[in-house]
């Protein structure tokens, strides 16, 4: 009985000691060809092409996906159309944040590199209130 009660007392302590940083929820809103910043930023060549396209002023559509610690998505979804960018930035997903959508219209992104990496913002917009880092790349 003595035991059972200290293995059921030591399992308890290891599943709840577990690490759950890295944990992200699946969600159906997320695209499959989504910018996706964890740890480290999967399939950045995916914005970099975004950016391309605007350079050439050829319509698209991205989505960065930003993790919170509890594994919730944030959105943040840039579209060229035209020669406007529209900005969205979407906690709705997000268990302990706003659950709003925020957007706005902005004229260009902008980037800021120093010696901790690259920062990229969307200017001119017509919102201010809104956050304007949509992406930061660490060196």
């Amino acid at each position: 009985m003595k035991n059972s009660i200290l293995l059921s007392l030591c399992i308890l302590l290891i599943v709840g000691c577990q690490n759950t940083n890295n944990i992200t929820k699946p969600s159906a809103s997320i695209p499959k060809d989504a910018i996706i910043v964890r740890q480290e930023i999967e399939n950045i060549e995916r914005f970099q092409q975004f950016l391309n396209n605007i350079a050439e002023s050829k319509e698209d559509r991205v989505t960065i996906v930003q993790y919170t610690i509890e594994g919730d998505p944030i959105l943040d979804t840039l579209e060229y159309v035209g020669e406007v960018l529209k900005y969205s930035h979407d906690t709705r997903q997000d268990e302990y944040g706003e659950k709003t959508v925020t957007a706005a219209t902005c004229t260009t992104i902008s980037v800021k590199e120093d010696n901790e990496g690259a920062t990229y913002t969307v200017q001119g917009c017509n919102n201010q209130n809104i956050n304007t880092t949509i992406l930061v790349i660490p060196k």
